[in-house]
């Protein structure tokens, strides 16, 4: 008997340690302001044992289970006319679209200065939230709006951003995300004297402190600016998949006091923490942060796609995702 236990935890000690040793890969994409254009920098970043390596690119890549995806936005210029604008695409990757278009001048353009751009700000397998920015001083009106609101990205290869279906919180997030809405925009409203009226089509998914929010939104104009407000009620991992970070916020902080979000690996053996100029990698030990693997400077903090790549996936994802930022298309 005595022989047997101590087979059974050895064998358990080989599992929990195999486990902890597991090699994965975060593929991590930020995204900056150039001008009125938004560029994608993307991560990827395998630890095998203590040795961490990092190949990075400028295309935003999502994996999917009907495939390998790219999300990209072309920039639009006008014949005659200075203003730029922007649509958002996605599509099978493979099939890109140009990173540029110039519009010919019609005699249907009545008003060929109006400008709409659009950005991205979080991206998950099946769904993206999009930023709208409308300006028009059209007839010597001028006029400036902007909404955020999510859309499927089958959506954005079918259609375009301009004609794709809003998606309601309560589709992708159930009934108990439309009532948190309602509460949350109650919330504001009562603080700051200023009633908002909660829409089902005007919300994000945001990312905070080593976890996703939902927040809804409120349209933004030239008088008044755009304002979001909390719904208080976490996300589904139908929307935004595994949310655990494996060690406490203030632990982060107390490594790293200018933090703004962190990642762990599935098995909880390491961390990446972000920083408004680097992406720090440390191990983990039982919810406790160890030493510094790797420290790379990054062109911006604000994450808008994260995923997780483990076992057989790790290398096929490393072969798509590195040909895919030195093929130069």
């Amino acid at each position: 008997m005595k022989k047997f236990l101590l087979l059974a935890s050895m064998l358990a000690l080989l599992t929990a340690t195999g486990l902890s040793q597991q090699k994965a890969g975060l593929l991590l994409t930020t995204a900056s302001s150039v001008g009125d254009a938004q560029e994608f920098h993307g991560y990827w970043i395998v630890r095998d044992g203590s040795s961490v390596d990092v190949t990075t690119g400028d295309r935003l890549l999502v994996p999917r289970k009907s495939g390998w995806w790219e999300l990209g936005i072309t920039q639009l210029t006008r014949v005659g006319s200075q203003t730029r604008s922007a649509r958002v695409w996605a599509a099978p990757f493979g099939q890109p679209r140009a990173k540029t278009h110039v519009m010919p001048m019609s005699d249907d353009d009545t008003c060929p200065d109006d400008m709409n751009t659009y950005t991205v700000s979080w991206v998950g397998t099946d769904f993206a939230a999009l930023q709208h920015d409308y300006e028009s001083s059209c007839m010597g009106r001028s006029v400036s709006r902007g909404q955020s609101f999510v859309v499927r990205l089958d959506d954005l290869r079918e259609k375009n951003d301009v004609n794709a279906q809003r998606l309601k919180i309560s589709e992708l997030a159930g009934e108990d995300a439309r009532k948190a809405m309602g509460d949350g925009a109650a919330a504001v409203s009562s603080d700051d004297e200023n009633e908002i009226s909660a829409d089902e089509e005007s919300w994000i998914v945001s990312r905070e402190r080593g976890h996703y929010r939902l927040l809804g939104t409120v349209e933004r104009d030239m008088e008044s600016g755009g304002q979001t407000y909390d719904v208080p009620l976490d996300p589904p991992k139908t929307l935004v998949g595994p949310d655990a970070l494996a060690v406490g916020w203030d632990a982060v902080l107390h490594k790293v006091p200018d933090a703004v979000d962190a990642y762990t690996s599935p098995a909880g053996d390491w961390l990446v923490i972000v920083t408004p100029h680097s992406l720090q990698v440390f191990t983990l030990d039982q919810g406790k942060i160890g030493e510094r693997l790797k420290r790379v400077q990054i062109e911006s903090p604000a994450v808008v796609a994260a995923q997780w790549a483990l076992g057989e996936d790790l290398n096929a994802w490393g072969e798509v995702v590195k040909g895919a930022w030195t093929d130069g298309n």
